[in-house]
């Protein structure tokens, strides 16, 4: 499918951004269907705004439609997942974490991303790949996980249950033990508290970012290792707010 929406005949970039999108977003059902609208804009005598404007709408009709199948991950579908592919990391090493975050650790009941954040808690400089390769590997020995012929990244569910649903893409990140928290908390969001948390930070004469917590030492960042998402708010002197009440 990738293949054929980057070979497709539009004349710039944006619009193959956009058919990638949505493609992605809703599956290979539609995709036939939005190239012919995409292609018929972008062969239109318009000035370049009004056809990424027309791209956009188009795009956002298919992406807003309802398909659980195909377009959505259910909360539900989310949490189950989550502790299969904990358990099968612990059974690997017990010193595995693995979370699930963005819309889905505030309570979103539907989200079009599956995002995966995991860490070991032994730091150990020049070990983290090689972590994250076992894991990876055990996850699709356990069939948790899938690769696909001729497709790009990680999809949920044993290989033959993943070619036959059109989106489950995994998006996996992985995270040092150090930054881990940091990152977790930055991940779930949404951006307006993220943002309140990065001045909280800046009140403190501090840095909160995906790398860690950091304080500024003899010119360079020194970064606060933290063991909980708890121990972030507590450093900030901010009182821990539920990712269900995050706003």
């Amino acid at each position: 499918m990738l293949e054929k929406l980057t070979r497709h005949p539009a004349n710039h970039r944006r619009v193959q951004g956009l058919l990638l999108k949505a493609a992605f977003a809703n599956g290979e059902a539609s995709y036939r269907e939005l190239i012919a609208e995409a292609t018929a804009v972008s062969q239109r005598r318009l000035p370049f705004s009004e056809k990424t404007t027309l791209l956009d709408r188009i795009v956002d009709d298919v992406v807003d439609a309802p398909n659980d199948d195909c377009g959505h991950y259910m909360y539900d579908d989310i949490t189950a997942f989550i502790a299969t592919t904990q358990t099968a990391l612990r059974s690997l090493d017990g010193g595995y974490i693995a979370h699930a975050v963005g819309p889905y650790r505030r309570g979103a009941p539907a989200t079009r991303r599956m995002d995966v954040l995991v860490t070991h808690v032994d730091e150990v400089a020049g070990t983290e790949t090689l972590r994250e390769e076992k894991a990876l590997d055990h996850l699709v020995r356990s069939e948790v996980v899938a690769r696909l012929p001729r497709r790009t990244g990680w999809f949920v569910g044993p290989r033959s249950g993943a070619e036959r649903v059109c989106n489950r893409r995994l998006h996996w990140h992985w995270s040092p033990y150090s930054a881990y928290f940091c990152q977790l908390l930055l991940m779930t969001g949404p951006l307006t508290f993220n943002a309140q948390m990065m001045l909280e930070a800046k009140k403190a004469r501090l840095v909160l970012s995906s790398d860690g917590l950091g304080g500024d030492a003899a010119n360079r960042l020194i970064y606060q290792s933290m063991d909980s998402e708890h121990a972030v708010f507590e450093r900030l002197s901010v009182p821990y707010v539920d990712p269900m009440c995050r706003t």
